[in-house]
């Protein structure tokens, strides 16, 4: 275990359980930032593949380091946010890594006052991107019922966890998400999207696993019961049933060579039923 104990702009903090590869991975992406003004925290939950090995390479680059057993994901990063000493916090997790090393000097070329600054990612599956991970600029309740932000991405000012909590553990999945609803939502922290692809996610990791599907949904309705009245999720349950319905619709609209025939051919339908009904 080692500490260092003054403030700088940036923790990042690195939660790993038997994924020393992963582990690796995501150290290497660390270490080799030209932007130094961080500090970067790694724990460990027991792990016996040989991880402490990895964590033992790289010590001298972490300002703390933990290896014991945890209830879950979320203990181990309130773990870390309990060490964290930066301005602002990042969750880069076993597995998942800077897509470059100027990216957090990037980042932080310039000052912020928002509460939260979140980027992009980019979705690798099975060693291949297969897509990018993005947030809306300007973040409703209606974007965030249905979307996210994605903490691999994001950068969250530790006063936030400070005034409004850690993360609420009794969620195994989506404490993460619990966290942006309350913060942006209830509590209206200002955010500020960046535009920058800040990593790479490993989609092969415990989030994306089939077998925590029935948990999501589970703990999808937990929240939104705990933060919200009923009258609001009744509307938002109305709507959401209403944008299913709609999605042919929109996906004929995303497709110019259909959409625009279609709408000459209804102005002229209404043309021609108009001068029917007008010569009845």
């Amino acid at each position: 275990m080692h500490s260092k104990k003054y403030p700088m702009k940036l923790s990042i903090i690195t939660v790993n359980l038997n994924d020393r590869l992963g582990l690796e991975k995501t150290l290497e992406s660390v270490v080799y930032q030209t932007f130094k003004d961080y500090e970067h925290i790694v724990i460990d939950g027991g792990s016996t593949d040989g991880s402490s090995i990895v964590i033992d390479t790289f010590k001298n680059n972490l300002a703390f380091y933990l290896s014991e057993p945890d209830s879950g994901i979320y203990n181990a990063m309130n773990k870390g946010l309990s060490q964290a000493k930066g301005e602002y916090c990042l969750f880069l997790n076993s597995g998942d890594w800077l897509i470059n090393q100027e990216v957090l000097k990037k980042v932080f070329s310039i000052g912020y006052s928002e509460d939260i600054l979140f980027g992009s990612l980019n979705v690798i599956k099975s060693g291949k991107k297969i897509g990018i991970a993005t947030t809306p600029r300007k973040l409703t309740l209606q974007s965030l019922y249905k979307g996210t932000i994605h903490h691999q991405a994001a950068f969250i000012h530790k006063s936030l966890f400070e005034k409004y909590g850690y993360y609420n553990e009794n969620y195994r999945i989506r404490a993460d998400w619990d966290f942006w609803l309350r913060a942006i939502i209830i509590y209206n922290c200002s955010y500020r999207n960046i535009e920058i692809t800040i990593s790479n996610y490993d989609a092969d990791g415990f989030s994306s696993k089939p077998s925590i599907k029935n948990d999501f949904v589970k703990e999808t309705s937990s929240i939104l019961q705990a933060l919200f009245p009923q009258n609001i999720l009744k509307d938002y349950t109305q709507w959401e049933k209403k944008i299913e319905e709609l999605e042919p619709l929109f996906w004929v609209k995303s497709k110019k060579y259909l959409y625009y025939p279609l709408v000459r051919i209804h102005k002229l339908s209404k043309i021609f039923f108009n001068k029917n009904s007008k010569s009845s």
